[in-house]
């Protein structure tokens, strides 16, 4: 696991958790190049992904989606592109899940997030919603939805901070599965999840988004060090 999987057309288990495969279609599905630039500052690689067969089994609506990909120095852009190409609405969750490498989560904090609502997505937890009160720390599993919020988080690993700034998202996810769930993963390495921490840029559960037929969204994420 790492990287950044795309999160289509679901979150997840979908709004109401029976959706398959869990996340969506759009993480495993081969997406097509479509171009490549560069303008000495910045190189931009675009990818698409429209509907198959296979999709509309799954989800059965016409869409195109448009990933661009802008990497810089220091600065990351990822800015997802949804088209309704069909003739009716349709309503979609998505998330760029991005994996963050950290030195050691338990001494690793995520702030910017203050003020927020959130769900807690842990099992067994009074998934509420909340209100987070101050920086977020991990001392176990920590699986949170912030709902309605356009928030810029700050990854803070010792000396170095990583920023994630988000436009047109108003959920986002804070994510460490800690051990018992590492050990049971088996894509994930029993002593993995000391390393990392997952800050998405997402719209998901009451955050969905509803298309018109020909019309667009587009989600982005920011990310700089």
């Amino acid at each position: 696991r790492g990287g950044v999987p795309i999160c289509f057309p679901w979150f997840a288990g979908g709004p109401d958790g029976t959706a398959t495969p869990a996340h969506g279609f759009a993480r495993t599905t081969e997406w097509g190049l479509i171009g490549a630039t560069t303008d000495g500052q910045w190189v931009e690689v675009i990818l698409g992904l429209a509907d198959t067969e296979q999709t509309r089994a799954l989800w059965p609506h016409s869409f195109a989606c448009d990933y661009r990909v802008r990497m810089g120095e220091n600065e990351l852009a990822l800015l997802l592109t949804v088209t309704n190409t069909g003739d009716e609405p349709f309503t979609f969750e998505e998330a760029l899940h991005t994996y963050f490498g950290v030195s050691d989560i338990r001494g690793t904090e995520v702030d910017g997030l203050a003020g927020s609502s959130y769900l807690d997505m842990v099992p067994g937890a009074d998934r509420g919603p909340h209100v987070l009160a101050g920086p977020i720390t991990f001392a176990g599993e920590v699986d949170r939805t912030f709902q309605g919020t356009a928030a810029t988080a700050v990854i803070r690993d010792g000396d170095r901070t990583v920023t994630v700034a988000r436009d047109g998202s108003d959920s986002a996810i804070v994510w460490n599965p800690w051990i018992d769930k590492a050990a049971a993963m088996g894509d994930f390495g029993d002593g993995e999840w000391t390393g990392m921490v997952c800050v998405e840029t997402a719209n998901a559960k009451a955050d969905t988004v509803t298309l018109a037929p020909g019309a667009t969204h587009t989600m982005s994420a920011y990310i700089s060090v």
